[in-house]
């Protein structure tokens, strides 16, 4: 396969390791050559080719480079602008082809690149050579070649001593021929290798031509033949594919005749790799004698009568076996020791001659000389065998010789003769032995044996030499057939590249003589016809194909091709152009249902035309089996038109002319009948005959008799008149036409003397009479004799199709086995009145000379026992079936005494003969895959006969068999039991799996004798032109091809069904479903039930139903509403057990309650997967082994569910269970595993099994499909098939129940494999196909972590099916619209579709039966829409984009079908709902273990006088967590919970969610993790939570949608609000899409953090904005993303604007006197809270007053004007223990004996909005009761009063002991105050230097302790490197760190010993923001802030959902 890319070709197949000398086009060299390198091979890319010989290719200025991995994207160094070099890059294996092909386009200059593989073969990434591929060369601007390793390795170490000088010349690599000298060769893919041959000037021997002949001969691949010719090899250009003079272009071996003269006597060739190949390439000419070597067969043509010459050199006493096996025309082989160039005349040994080791009874020549034989070589150590072969007709041949201990090697496709005889079977030598090298490419193989006579096995294996003892792969289990044997590659033993040894084995025990040819080929690979030789047993797929070849050596050949089928319906093929012909592209074609004949004249213009173009003309077959498996026969055979009757003389009209034999007389003989000719009188003989002298021993000429009256009846009969000639002693006649026409056939009527001719006489056309006539007067000179070509060869045990002419004869031959074996020869016409007539004597056979003949009405048996005398041996038989009456069709088989004849389906085997007590044994083909039975039924004409049937006993009997039918005898005069009338009658059903065969097989059946009977022998299949019945749960695979077609089936129920379902699941296309219950088949028109939407058809009968009928049979259709619908349609009761096929999805729909069973057959011990996917109500799965829950159809449905049987523990939603070897205790290989889905509600589902992981899950359109990925490393594939993609295209999407599922979706178009990525948050779509793409195959692989989702992959013209309780994210561009459906029961009063619209508007149309026709509605990010679904309907809803719009809108879509359903919230999505009053809704969400989760609560729609709850809980079986909070009235709720660890709910934990309101709202839930980026839609907060630890800092991630289009969102303001925490720990980063220049951008972090206005310099042109909060430590918050435009959701008032004055009034009246500036608004509402370090901070936020504060007072004015000074009290109440309460609600208190922080906030209402909340500024209260005593402050001061006093009177105390002056006076203050203050410095100095000693004692640790750290984290970071994903931290950039909070980095980077700043890691925590970014945006800090880090950006490969 090749696939494109930016006009580059890669051709995807494994590298060749084989040398590169023999393997490259060109040769690369150094230039000056004073270098040590020489001249090395080397493979041309690009550039155009071949340059001119004259002209040698320098590619100038070498210079060095490498590929900046990973990404390839760019050189180091890079290549100079405007400076013309020639790249060499050290490093292109490295890369992937997407990859290098841009990088070599965009860094190409004039000269070139050499690229320096890491193979020796030079190649890098398999590119062809364009130009000899006749392929336009890419626009790459210069030359592009690749060498090998070894070379490249040297020529890279001399690159920096090269001087300017310095060129690489690339020359053609041209090798020199020699005739009659062999090479052996390999060619690369897409690569050609160069030849050159001067024919030698002696060798001409005075003749001014000569004729040459080129052979090419693959071991495997392809390789193709192109030349040139001549005067010299210097002036011929070379060859390339489409400028070549001659060419051989067939897939397989080439062989080539061309006629050179003395003036063009050279030639250049080129081999071009169609395939990497191995080849042996000969050139050889009339004088030759070719070498053979030992096992080595080679292909030639030869001319009739011409010789070929061979020669073989044989060690003493080994023997030699030479075998010619002809593929067209008749070759002789002779073989001689003494003679150089032997014949007919001087060879030793021959093919033809008796008395001699030669082969007999056999189409082909062997010689087989003994290692004895006196007529050897003496007394030498090598014998030189000379071998001639002769073709007597233009011949195509093979030719071989083995000797010794030799196996012949099998070449791709191209038949080898063989045969064992009796001697070698009794001595113990009776096997042959072949090899067949299979290519490197991982193709299935197949090895056709096709029996002359005699029954042989196929034994392979590959670890050596095959035998019935030592095989891997046999074909014993066909016995009595021509047998093929198939490998696949998917066989565990398959083995791609090596040696196949196959033996060929006599059937034991009775082992017979054989011959037979034995093929082998690839798939996709030719295996060559033989001319008149069937290519039995030929199995070919369904909708695949099988193709072949066949050599025409004759320009005057009529052909006919034949297609015999065994079953099925295979269709006929051909071209003379095309290789592979197929159903669109061929020249000629039969699809007849019984079988194929075409025909083709010799004049037939494409015909001549493949003559003209090739020395021999091939025509190429190929076989499609239509719908289903087929097995077949082919035969093709060439009938010479003229050859037979030949002109002599005169001279100048000699040659062959056409003409047709008569049926009556002798046919024309064996040799040559030569004489002269005489021309009757009267011309026409009816009267009497008046030159009877002149006619006597001459060949006489007479005209057809005119039908007058001159020429009455009788004497007009052709009989008569040949017979009058012959009475003149004429030896033959030559009826001459005398009417323009096409010739005729005489024959033999009712009333003439037929039975009295013995002469031969032929027929010819007027114009050929014409000549004749002219030329009589010149001496006409006429020679006549047997048609020269080769007759049709019958094989034993297979049946050949044929037709005939009214009295035209057919002919065959039969070679008899040297056995004493009885022969038996039928013919079953489907048509026409078919005679047989066989002779034994070397004459073909008429209707008067024959040796045997069954002449009858209808159909004919010949039987030729062993004894008869007219019996031979090692002979051959001719037969002959003549048009008795008229045209006829029929089908000839002959079989041996141990041949099993094969059965046709729907053809009878007549006229048996069994005689009484005897078994007469046949076969026919089945495919055991399909689900269609068989019938086998014997219609007695006479006597009584029994029917046994086996698969597995070759001859069943009555005491070993499967399955019988006994009539007549058991029942006396009455047929009984399975007896039908007149016969017996077995019907075997494919789903008796206890006893039908599995695959492809043979069934064996037995006809016994009870009397002496005959009998006719009938088999039929449920073929597709009969409605194919369903059974019960299985599915039933069929592709309808065009628009328009149906495909009919029946389904059967029984008296106990209460309803059964009609399931049709399209991989591919849209089918629509049509039931009837009557007798007609329904269509369009004419129907009871339909389902005629996208997506799949479901249709439930209900047997209730006044249509329905029990028992009866429904009769099903399946219309093709597209072309190339590939779908399964299932039949299951709701009592049946559906049968599943792994990776196939199985759809069904079950009441409340009820159950719906399902079966599966392990066959294996992996892991089995069991997913239900649930669409709506809430099925739940059940499942165990072995225990048929249907089996006792008495019991109740819940008691068939065992006890024991595993379920899921999920309440709800998608549900998987997993069997692993524990689980699988009970199964005992092999087993059935069962399932049940019971409906806790009416749900419909989808059940999928798997079991082996490298099986991709098949996607049906528009269907959910729900998957769990469980481990780290995991990941899924799925398939999905496209008829057609255009007009919208096919987009995929992702649901993400836990975890952050990523995918990658491939599929192959004309230029390239094309991958693309997406998420939970990016969907992708593969737009339209220009014009359409057809049959594409997407592959998907869904991968990124544990996680749980459902993926649905959907056409444009699909309808995807929606999920209940399950959001989807979708896109929609302007002016367009998608359709979806949700299928909603009948009880489901209430259900809606949510619609939440994330960027963009909507419109919205929905579909119902109570919607006239249509609902039409509009939904915007401001406006969520809930939409009323009908119940008990299909709902389909299209959502489109306003084409007036610019940008495109994205939504998400959330099923809610019940009341109590419970919804799924997905990682960071917006799911929005419509909340009833008082009532509840409830969603579950997946979080990851541990994980902190914050929940966003956004009402809208909601009056400020109503308000939402939030009830949030992790419960698992030991743990419960639950937090509930109310909001104020029309508020927004936030709320932050830590999900349980791993040890108590493993990888996720489900958190259960109810929200209610009390008024009706539209609310809008958002969950996140810090795994998840969150859609941050504009103008709607979500609420976050940052958990962070020491140093590090985690980042939790948002992505904000914007229009490149739209202006309005180019001016943004990000708002970040803390609600826990300091504020200053937080901070905000934005992200554009990640480019160098942008890097990370930071928001001025401080206290408290300011809102971010981002312009249009930033955000023009974007699609999307990244923005992560980091923080240090722990925070919860609320970001908030806003039009610059639109106002704050809330905001902090200046101190000027937002100061509150509060007075404390106390005593009888206690109040709160309170005063600030108006807002305007009419409510406002105090809050309090503890008064802490962090309090007053966080009350400046909204956020932070919501999570801290509670409310204390609610005040509301009736009008304010803003800036006016309100003034009002709050009167208060005191409670006995001292707490202060609102007077009047004794429920709202502050805490007594605390300090608290108030907050006023006032709430501005907006026009169709959430209200806005001002905030102003916090102030401090403190409230103590009287009496209360005093407070801590008053203590302080007393204390420290005292303690001065103290201090003075100490002071005085010790100035009155020491004596001094103590006084109230000048001298004592001074005093005091002096002493004071010394000892207050001391005490200051003493504390300054204890603090500078802290400090260096500290700073001594920390640079002692970093040291240590950074060794630890050195370590820990070189393993978090190895294992990739698992590394998830990155530094802080320094782009970012100059915009860091001012009091994060001074905390944790202290200053250095040199001034500088310590080098530190902080951490953000996975997931982060594009990868790349990272390492980008680390390049922008070492150019901006230096060495600010010591480590590297640790990169990860994970990406997130939201991110480009």
């Amino acid at each position: 396969m090749s696939s494109r890319w930016h006009g580059f070709a890669w051709l995807s197949m494994p590298s060749l390791l084989l040398s590169a000398a023999s393997a490259s086009e060109i040769s690369l060299e150094l230039v000056p050559t004073t270098s040590t390198l020489p001249a090395a091979p080397a493979l041309l890319l690009f550039g155009q080719w071949p340059p001119r010989n004259t002209e040698p290719l320098l590619l100038s200025n070498p210079s060095l480079a490498s590929i900046v991995m990973p990404g390839c994207r760019e050189l180091t160094p890079t290549p100079p602008p405007g400076v013309s070099s020639t790249l060499v890059i050290t490093n292109p294996s490295a890369c992937s082809a997407s990859e290098l092909g841009p990088l070599i386009k965009h860094s190409m200059r004039s000269a070139g690149v050499v690229l320096l593989s890491s193979a020796e073969s030079g190649e890098v990434v398999h590119l062809p050579n364009w130009g000899l591929n006749g392929i336009q060369t890419p626009d790459v601007g210069g030359y592009v070649v690749s060498v090998g390793k070894s070379w490249g390795d040297r020529l890279a170490a001399l690159m920096p001593s090269l001087d300017a000088a310095a060129s690489l010349r690339v020359t053609p690599r041209v090798g020199a021929l020699t005739i009659d000298e062999e090479r052996d060769e390999w060619v690369v893919e897409g690569h050609g290798n160069y030849y050159s041959l001067v024919y030698p000037e002696e060798r001409f021997n005075g003749r001014t031509s000569a004729k040459l002949t080129i052979t090419v001969t693959p071991e495997f691949g392809d390789p193709d033949l192109f030349v040139n010719v001549g005067a010299s090899a210097d002036t011929i250009p070379l060859p390339v594919r489409h400028a070549a003079q001659y060419s051989e272009t067939s897939p397989g071996d080439d062989a080539m005749d061309l006629e050179i003269t003395a003036e063009m006597p050279a030639l250049k060739l080129m081999i071009l790799g169609a395939d990497a190949s191995n080849f042996t390439l000969l050139v050889s000419d009339e004088q030759s004698v070719v070498p053979l070597e030992n096992g080595r067969p080679k292909r030639f043509e030869s001319a009739a009568g011409t010789f070929r010459y061979f020669s073989v050199q044989v060690p003493e006493h080994e023997l030699l076996r030479v075998t010619v096996t002809p593929l067209t025309g008749d070759p002789d082989l002779f073989v001689s020791c003494t003679t150089t160039k032997p014949d007919s005349t001087s060879a030793t040994w021959s093919s033809r001659q008796t008395g001699q080791a030669a082969s007999e009874g056999s189409p082909y020549e062997h010689v087989v000389i003994p290692e004895r034989d006196s007529h050897r070589c003496s007394n030498v150590a090598l014998c030189t065998f000379n071998i001639a072969v002769q073709a007597k007709t233009a011949s195509t041949y093979s030719i071989a010789g083995v000797w010794g201990s030799g196996f012949i090697r099998l070449n791709e496709g191209l038949p080898q003769a063989g045969e064992i005889n009796a001697e070698e079977i009794s001595t113990g030598q009776g096997m042959r032995n072949y090899i067949y090298r299979a290519s490197g490419t991982h193709a299935d193989l197949s090895f056709g044996l096709s029996l002359v006579y005699g029954v042989a096995h196929i034994y392979v294996a590959t670890d050596g030499p095959a035998s019935p003892t030592h095989a891997t792969w046999t074909s014993n289990t066909l016995a009595s057939a021509s047998e093929r044997l198939d490998i696949r590659h998917t066989d565990a033993n398959f083995c791609a590249a090596c040696d196949y040894h196959i033996a060929i084995v006599p059937a034991a025990p009775h082992a017979q003589p054989v011959a037979y040819t034995l093929s082998a080929a690839s798939a996709e690979t030719m295996t060559v016809l033989e001319d008149g030789t069937p290519m039995a047993s030929v199995a070919v797929a369904a909708d695949a194909y099988e193709y072949f070849k066949f050599f025409v050596s004759n320009e005057l050949v009529d052909l006919q091709i034949i297609l015999t089928a065994f079953r099925g319906n295979p269709d006929l093929y051909v071209s003379t152009t095309t290789p592979k012909p197929n159903a669109t592209s061929f020249e000629y074609t039969s699809q007849d249902l019984e079988g194929d004949i075409i025909k083709i004249d010799h004049r037939d213009a494409s015909l001549v035309a493949c003559h003209e173009r090739q020395t021999t003309c091939v025509v190429y077959v190929s076989v499609l089996g239509v719908h289903d498996d087929a097995q077949f026969s082919l035969l093709v055979s060439a009938y010479p038109v003229s050859a037979g009757f030949h002109v002599d003389l005169p001279t100048a009209i000699a040659g062959e002319y056409e003409f047709t034999t008569a049926t009556f007389g002798p046919t024309l003989p064996q040799l040559p009948l030569s004489q002269y000719v005489s021309y009757a009188q009267p011309h026409h003989a009816c009267a009497p005959l008046e030159n009877v002298n002149d006619l006597s021993g001459m060949i006489a000429l007479v005209d057809r008799s005119p039908a007058t009256d001159e020429c009455p009846m009788p004497e007009r009969y052709f009989a008569n008149m040949v017979l009058r000639l012959q009475e003149a002693n004429a030896v033959a006649v030559i009826m001459a036409n005398n009417v323009d026409g096409p010739l005729v056939y005489m024959g033999a009527v009712s009333g003439d003397q037929a039975t009295r001719v013995t002469i031969p006489s032929i027929f010819v056309s007027k114009d050929t009479a014409t000549v004749l006539k002219q030329n009589l007067a010149n001496g006409l000179h006429v020679s006549l004799s047997k048609p020269s070509g080769r007759i049709p060869l019958l094989t034993p045990g297979n049946p050949q199709a044929g037709a005939t002419l009214h009295s035209q004869f057919q002919y065959y031959e039969v070679w008899t086995p040297p056995g004493a074996d009885a022969i038996e020869i039928s013919v079953t016409p489907s048509f026409g009145n078919p005679d047989l007539f066989i002779s034994s004597n070397e004459l073909l056979p008429s209707q008067m000379y024959y040796t045997w003949t069954s002449e009858t009405s209808g159909s004919e048996s010949l039987r030729i026992d062993a004894a008869d005398p007219k019996a031979c041996r090692s002979c051959r038989y001719y037969v002959g079936v003549l048009g008795a009456a008229s045209s006829t069709a029929y089908t000839i088989q002959y079989t041996l005494t141990d041949t099993l004849p094969t059965l046709q389906a729907g053809l009878p085997m007549p006229a048996i003969e069994v005689k009484a007590g005897e078994y007469r044994y046949y076969r026919c083909y089945i495919d055991g895959h399909g689900t269609s039975g068989v019938t086998i039924a014997i219609t007695i004409a006479s006597g009584d006969a029994d029917l046994y049937v086996s698969f597995v006993n070759e001859h069943p009997t009555k005491q070993q068999n499967q399955f019988e039918a006994e009539g007549r005898m058991s029942c006396n005069s009455v047929d009984c039991g399975n007896s039908i009338k007149q016969g017996d009658a077995i019907h075997i059903s494919a789903s008796d799996v206890s006893k039908f065969c599995n695959g492809p097989c043979l069934a064996y059946i037995g006809v016994y004798g009870a009397l002496e009977s005959t009998v006719s022998l009938l088999m039929t299949l449920d073929d597709d032109e009969a409605p194919v019945p369903l059974s019960d749960g299985v599915s039933q695979l069929a592709v309808l091809t065009h628009a328009g077609e149906y495909d009919f089936y029946t389904f059967s129920v029984g008296q106990s069904a209460e309803a059964f379902d009609v399931t049709v699941t399209p991989s591919s296309g849209d089918p629509d479903l049509y039931l009837t219950s009557n007798a007609s088949f329904p269509d369009r028109y004419n129907w009871e039930w339909r389902s005629t939407g996208a997506a799949g058809e479901v249709v439930r009968v209900t047997l209730t139903d006044p249509d329905a009928c029990v028992p009866c049979t429904y009769r099903i259709a399946v219309y093709a509403w597209t072309p190339n619908v590939r779908y399964s349609v299932t039949a299951t009761s709701v009592k049946g057990t559906r049968l599943l096929n792994e990776g196939a999805a199985a759809p069904a729909k079950a009441e409340t309650g009820k159950y719906r069973f399902f079966r599966y057959f392990v066959r294996s011990m992996e892991d089995i997967e069991l997913i239900l996917t649930d669409f709506s109500g809430n099925p739940s799965l059940f499942t165990w082994f072995n225990r048929n829950p249907t089996a006792n159809k008495s019991l109740d449905p819940n008691e068939a569910v065992p006890s024991n049987a595993l379920s899921s523990e999920r309440p709800s939603g998608p549900e998987t269970i997993v069997l692993d070897a524990g689980a699988r205790s009970d199964c005992k290989l092999p087993c059935t595993l069962y399932a049940a889905v019971r409906a806790e509600s009416n749900a419909s589902f989808s059940l999928l099994i798997t079991q082996h992981p490298s099986l991709a899950i098949q996607l049906v359109d528009g269907q959910p499909q729900a998957m769990t990925i469980h481990t780290p490393t995991g990941e899924r594939r799925f398939t999905f098939d496209a008829a057609e993609v255009k007009d919208g295209g096919v987009g995929f999407s992702l649901a993400a129940f836990a975890g952050s599922p990523k995918m990658v979706v491939s599929y192959a178009r004309a230029d390239g494999r094309v991958s693309l990525t997406g998420d939970a948050a990016n969907p992708v779509r593969i737009e339209a196909c220009t014009p359409s793409c057809a049959n594409v195959r997407f592959t998907v692989v869904v991968s990124g972590g544990q996680s749980e989702f459902a993926i649905t992959a959907k056409t444009a013209r699909s309808v995807q099916l929606l999920q209940d309780r399950t959001p989807l994210r979708g896109q929609a561009a302007p002016g367009t619209a998608s359709l979806y459906k949700v299928d909603v029961p009948s009880e489901a009063a209430n259900a809606v579709l949510a619609i939440t619209v994330l960027q963009g508007r909507l419109d919205v149309v929905l579909e119902g039966s109570e919607y006239s026709p249509y609902t039409n509605l509009t939904a915007s990010s401001t406006e969520p829409l809930s939409l009323p679904l009908v119940p008990g309907a299909m709902n389909r809803v299209s959502i489109g984009a306003p084409r007036s719009q610019q940008r495109p809108s994205s939504f998400v879509l959330l099923p809610i079908l019940s009341s109590n359903s419970t919804l799924v919230v997905t990682d960071g999505q917006p799911a929005a709902v419509a909340v009833s009053p008082n009532s509840v809704e409830r969603f579950q969400f997946l979080s990851p273990a541990g994980a902190a989760v914050a929940l966003t609560a956004s009402p809208s729609g909601l009056t400020t006088k109503a308000s939402i709850s939030l009830v949030a809980r992790f419960e698992s079986d030991n743990h419960t967590l639950t937090e509930a909070k109310r909001g104020n009235d029309g508020e927004m709720l936030f709320m932050f919970l830590t999900a349980p660890e791993r040890a108590i709910c493993e990888v996720y934990c489900l958190l259960s969610i109810e929200l209610s309101a009390s008024a009706a709202a539209n609310v809008t839930l958002t969950a996140s993790t810090l795994g998840a980026v969150t859609q941050l839609s504009l103008d709607q907060p979500v609420a976050g939570e940052v958990v962070g630890a020491n140093e590090a800092e985690r980042m939790r991630q948002y992505v904000v949608l914007l229009d490149p289009n739209d202006d309005k969102d180019d001016e943004l303001t990000l708002d970040l609000q803390v609600c826990s925490s300091r504020p200053s720990k937080a901070a905000l980063y934005m992200s554009d899409k990640v480019q160098p220049s942008s890097a990370f951008l930071v928001s001025d972090a401080g206290s408290p953090p300011k809102p971010l206005n981002v312009g249009p310099s930033t955000l023009r042109g974007l699609s999307k904005l990244f923005v992560g909060v980091g923080a240090v430590g722990s925070i919860e918050y609320v970001l908030e993303a806003r039009y610059a435009s639109t106002p704050a959701s809330s905001s902090l008032l200046s101190p000027g604007e937002g100061s509150v004055k509060m007075k404390l009034h106390r005593g009888d009246e206690p109040h709160m006197e309170i005063s600030f500036r108006s807002t305007g608004a009419t409510r406002y509402e105090l809050y309090f809270g503890r008064k802490e370090s962090e309090t007053r901070e966080q009350f400046k936020y909204w956020c932070g007053v919501q999570k801290r504060g509670s409310v204390f007072k609610t005040l509301t004015f009736t009008q304010t004007s803003k800036s006016d000074v309100v003034h009002t009290d709050i009167f208060l109440s005191e409670r006995a223990d001292g707490t202060i309460c609102v007077a009047g609600d004794e429920n709202v208190c502050l805490p007594h004996g605390e300090d608290l922080t108030l907050v006023l906030v006032a709430t501005v209402p907006r026009a169709n909005d959430r209200a806005r909340h001002v905030l102003y500024q916090p102030f401090d209260f403190v409230y103590h009761r009287g009496g209360g005593g005093p407070s801590a402050f008053v203590i302080l001061i007393l204390i420290l009063l005292f303690a001065c006093l103290g201090y003075a009177g100490c002071w005085v105390a010790k100035r009155k002991m020491q004596g001094d002056h103590v006084g109230a006076d000048k001298e004592t203050w001074g005093a005091f105050s002096g002493e004071t203050g010394t000892l207050m410095r001391g005490a200051a100095a003493r504390t300054s230097a204890f603090a500078k000693y802290c400090y260096n004692a500290a700073l001594s640790g920390f640079s002692w302790s970093r040291s240590k750290i950074r060794d630890a984290r050195s370590r820990h970071v070189a393993g978090t490197r190895t294992r990739g994903n698992e590394s998830m931290s990155a530094p802080l950039t320094a782009a970012a760190s100059q915009y860091a909070a001012p009091a994060v980095l001074p905390a944790l980077a202290p200053a250095a010993a040199d001034g500088g700043t310590e080098p530190l890691q902080l951490v953000m925590a996975s997931p982060l923001p594009p990868d790349a970014s990272f390492g980008q945006a680390t390049q922008v800090a070492s150019t901006t802030s230096g060495e600010m880090f010591d480590e590297p950006v640790v990169a990860t490969d994970v990406r997130h959902a939201g991110m480009d």
